[in-house]
C-alpha cells in the first residue's frame, strides 16, 4: 500500500493526481509558512529549517511519482516532469493536468 505512492510505473487517474495536487499546495504554503518565520538569531524558531527539510524530504518523491504517472495516462512523454521545476508554471502546468483529458476518451 505505501509503496504504491511512490510507484513511478503505472497510470494516475485524475482524482489521485487531484489529491496529490492539494497535498502539494498545502505543504507549499506550510513549507512557506515555516521559512519567513525563520530567525536566525532566535534558537527557538530555528528549528523550522529542519521542519522544511522535513516536509520537502516526504513530499518530494510522492508528488514527483503522480507527476508521472499522470503524464503518462494522458500520453504525454515524461521529460515535460521538467515544467514541474520552473516556479511560475509549475501549478499552472499541473493544473492543466487536472482539466486534461485523455484524447480516447474525448471522442
Amino acid at each position: 500500500m505505501l509503496y504504491s505512492i511512490i510507484d513511478f510505473s503505472g497510470k494516475a487517474k485524475t482524482l489521485e493526481y487531484l489529491i496529490f495536487f492539494i497535498i502539494d499546495i498545502a505543504s507549499t504554503l506550510l513549507f512557506l509558512k515555516l521559512f519567513y518565520e525563520i530567525d536566525l538569531d532566535n534558537q527557538v524558531t530555528l528549528k523550522n529549517v529542519f521542519y522544511c527539510c522535513l516536509i520537502e524530504v516526504f513530499t518530494f518523491v510522492p508528488i514527483q511519482a503522480a507527476l508521472t504517472r499522470r503524464l503518462r495516462n494522458l500520453g504525454f512523454p515524461t521529460w515535460l516532469i521538467i515544467i514541474n521545476y520552473i516556479p511560475i508554471l509549475k501549478y499552472l502546468f499541473k493544473l492543466s493536468l487536472i482539466f486534461n483529458y485523455k484524447k480516447s476518451c474525448a471522442q
